[in-house]
């Protein structure tokens, strides 16, 4: 089963991050990677991110860049999990008639 973190956070906690995402990296069940969802402006007080130079470079963490959705946001595309049951119960406008742009996961862990 392929497990997948994500997270995202405001501009305050960017610089202090890096002990959540190790955090993260090394639980007993493994991650195969963390997608940090961070906006480009923070919706609550305005601000711009600035993305650390040593963040863009860890292993195993994929950076999306995005519009700030409040606290969805660490659920936001790129990412886009469905879970569905195995009776054929719907019809092809489940998704409202918006087209999947991204991954699909099968199984996901969120820890809220």
């Amino acid at each position: 089963m392929r497990i997948i973190a994500t997270m995202t956070t405001i501009p305050s906690r960017i610089d202090g991050i890096r002990p959540v995402i190790e955090a993260v990296l090394a639980q007993t069940v493994p991650i195969e990677h963390i997608e940090l969802n961070i906006p480009y402006t923070c919706i609550r007080t305005g601000e711009s991110y600035a993305v650390p130079e040593w963040l863009e470079s860890m292993h195993r963490v994929q950076i999306f860049r995005t519009e700030d959705y409040g606290p969805i946001t660490k659920v936001a595309p790129p990412s886009f999990a469905i879970r569905t049951t195995t009776r054929p119960t719907f019809g092809p406008s489940m998704m409202g008639g918006r087209p999947i742009r991204a991954k699909t996961y099968v199984s996901v862990l969120h820890a809220m």
